[in-house]
């Protein structure tokens, strides 16, 4: 069992965007749409983004934002696909720039919980063919096969 098992998944592909914090607010709108966060958690997201960076130097690289949960209603994760690649700075290196096409932007109410979700991403960030795959996704039914796919792997390497 995965830490974003009972999480719900807010899958968008094919996202257009200028720049990171551009796919940050589309995401953002994905999650407040859906009553997940309040507006304010976008401002919030972005706000750390500048300070905190979140990229991630898999193969492809992959950005895992997130911010407190103060305006987190409920648990969610938007995984975006973007069709050309935005420009990330790495987590760890900020001097170093990602090309990124998948984005998690995690909404994770309980600060407890967003140890184990990064965990369990990163763990199935590892995987670099289905990785391939969910940035190849053309639809959010093939993005989430791809998901589950990551995650039950995930849980099979680690005896969970």
């Amino acid at each position: 069992m995965t830490a974003l098992e009972h999480v719900p998944v807010r899958v968008v592909v094919g996202i257009q965007a200028a720049s990171a914090a551009d796919a940050l607010r589309q995401l953002g709108d994905v999650l407040v749409g859906a009553g997940d966060v309040d507006p304010e958690y976008v401002v919030d997201v972005l706000r750390r983004e500048a300070t905190f960076p979140t990229g991630l130097p898999t193969d492809p690289p992959v950005a895992l934002p997130h911010a407190d949960p103060n305006h987190v209603r409920r648990s969610a994760v938007a995984v975006g696909v973007c069709r050309s690649p935005v420009t990330f700075r790495e987590m760890g290196n900020p001097m170093r720039e990602l090309d990124v096409r998948v984005i998690f932007l995690l909404a994770i109410r309980e600060k407890t919980e967003v140890t184990a979700v990064l965990r369990d991403l990163v763990t199935a960030l590892r995987d670099h063919d289905r990785l391939i795959r969910l940035q190849e996704a053309a639809t959010p039914a093939q993005a989430r096969r791809v998901l589950a796919e990551m995650l039950r792997a995930t849980t099979v390497n680690t005896g969970g």
